[in-house]
Formats: C-alpha cells, structure tokens, sequence
C-alpha cells in the first residue's frame, strides 16, 4: 500500500484527498498532513504538485506556534464574557433594589391597598382560580361530590367587609345526569365563608 510522504501512514479511501490533490513532486500527502499544510499557509495548496517533501517537511517543522493566539483569544473571550455577567448582574441587582426604595416612599394607603390585592390572590387557586372553601361546601351539599368539575369562578370585591364569590361547576344529578349549577358565597375580611346558597335554575 502506498503511504503519506510526511507522516507514513498509511493511504485509504478516507485518508486520501480526492482528485489528486494530495500529489506533490516526489510522492503523495494524506488528508491530515494536507490540512495541516493549509492551515500554515493556504497558499501553497494550489502549488503542491511542484514542491518536494523537504520543503513540506521544513515548512511545518518551522511554522509560528499557534499557543500564545490561543491563550490570548480564550483570554479575551473570557474576560468578554466576564463583563457580561457583571453587567447583567449589576442591571438586576438595580431593578431589585429599586423595588425595596419604591416600597419606602410609599403611603400607608398604598401598603394597605398593595396588601388587599395579594390577600385577594391569595384567596383562590392559582392553577383553576377555584375558592377552596366553596368547593368544600359545594361538595357537602352535591348527591355525588366524586362528579364535581369546577367550570369558572368570579368574585366581587368589598373592601374590607369581604368579597363575594360566584362559582360555576358541573355534577351529576340524582338520575346521574351531567348538570351545571351556580354557587354564591361571601367571604369575611379573614377568609371564612359566612353565607353560602346554590342556585338553582
């Protein structure tokens, strides 16, 4: 089997460039020392059919050390990287703390109104925006509560002497058909229902 004039090994299909581009004047290069030609100087590629294997030899025993460009471009790519997190982090740590100085100017009011709202929230399922405590006594009052599918539910709100909360949801009846009913119930300033009824249509 013919081998690489440069590294010996020996030449194969998949080491071997095609339509003869790894001739050079006294023998024939493998893929790996053609790119390692290339990657010195691309311009001898398209003259390789007339230079000898000592001058292949010479010129890739003698090629400028690649380390220090490397080291010099992980570097800069580190430290462009570096500087990046460091701005995001200062651009977050600007929008958190400048929430704490906003919540410092603002007027008992606005706490009270803020605390409202999240009490609010705090009153319903965050995944269906069902009211526990109304599911709990629609199910006491259903013939079969295992049927209950919560449909949608709404609310009016009262300030501090509670919310309202009007409850759509599906069931089955006493012949174990599939019916929609209505629920109200209002709620006190602490959350515990204090009238419940089901409308019935």
């Amino acid at each position: 089997m013919e081998k690489c004039s440069i590294c010996l090994s020996e030449l194969k299909f998949s080491n071997t460039p095609l339509f003869d581009s790894g001739k050079i004047k006294d023998g024939i290069i493998c893929t790996k020392c053609l790119r390692r030609i290339n990657n010195v100087d691309p311009s001898i590629i398209s003259k390789l059919k007339n230079i000898q294997i000592s001058d292949i030899q010479y010129l890739l025993q003698n090629q400028p050390s690649n380390k220090n460009k490397f080291t010099k471009e992980a570097v800069q790519g580190c430290a462009i990287i570096v500087v990046i997190i460091i701005v995001i982090g200062t651009i977050i740590g600007m929008c958190t703390s400048g929430g704490s100085n906003d919540e410092k100017n603002l007027t008992q009011t606005q706490k009270d109104s803020i605390a409202h709202i999240n009490w609010i929230k705090n009153q319903f399922n965050a995944w269906d925006g069902s009211h526990s405590e109304t599911e709990k006594l629609i199910k006491l009052s259903m013939n079969n509560p295992d049927s209950y599918k919560h449909v949608e539910t709404k609310y009016r709100d009262f300030g501090k002497m509670g919310l309202i909360i009007y409850t759509t949801f599906r069931g089955t009846n006493v012949y174990g058909g599939i019916v929609t009913n209505n629920a109200i119930s209002k709620i006190d300033s602490t959350g515990k229902v204090y009238d419940f009824k089901i409308l019935t249509e």
